[in-house]
């Protein structure tokens, strides 16, 4: 009866650990599951910033190339308006054009009215 009660105790303590060690397995499971959540997150936000970091990329090469176009317009603009010469000498060379014909050209036709103040 003594290997009895010794093999029924044995036989428990066999359970009791596997029981545990199921315990442990189905922790490290959910654990598991979690990171790869927490994984999944990152590998998202990566993506995320990747996207932006692609997009701020192209807008800042666009944003050189229209620099680069407007500075050469500029300098084709600064040579057209050295083109121009003023007849009387007396006057500054300090003037405006009437802003109505800047803003609405068909009122003023192909005309634009030139003022050259003396100050």
């Amino acid at each position: 009866m003594k290997i009895l009660n010794h093999t029924v105790a044995s036989l428990g303590d066999a359970v009791d650990s596997s029981q545990q060690s199921a315990k442990m397995i189905l922790a490290i499971s959910n654990d598991a599951k979690e990171q790869a959540t927490a994984i999944s997150q990152i590998t998202e936000a990566i993506d995320q910033i990747s996207s932006v970091v692609q997009t701020t990329s192209a807008t800042s090469e666009e944003s050189a190339a229209t620099s680069e176009e407007l500075s050469s317009q500029a300098q084709l603009l600064k040579g057209l308006v050295e083109q121009f010469v003023l007849k009387d000498a007396s006057l500054s060379g300090i003037g405006y054009i009437d802003d109505d014909c800047l803003n609405l050209p068909e009122e003023c036709g192909s005309q634009r009215n030139w003022h050259a103040d003396k100050y």
